[in-house]
């Protein structure tokens, strides 16, 4: 349930990244310049997998 959550946050970090990008000037025209100088794109996948690793270590840790 957790993970679900997440993996939905990261998905939503990432359209509105995406979305940050396109409204800079140019839009998607100048795609390549604004993915650069724009919001991180990939930034909260990333960070959506390193949760997703956290709380998979913590459901697989050994019992003592």
């Amino acid at each position: 349930m957790m993970s679900a959550a997440v993996v939905a946050n990261g998905l939503q970090g990432t359209y509105l990244h995406a979305r940050g990008i396109a409204r800079k000037p140019g839009g998607r025209s100048m795609a390549r310049y604004n993915v650069e100088m724009g919001p991180p794109l990939f930034a909260p996948l990333l960070v959506t997998l390193v949760g997703g690793m956290g709380l998979l270590a913590s459901v697989l840790r050994r019992e003592r």
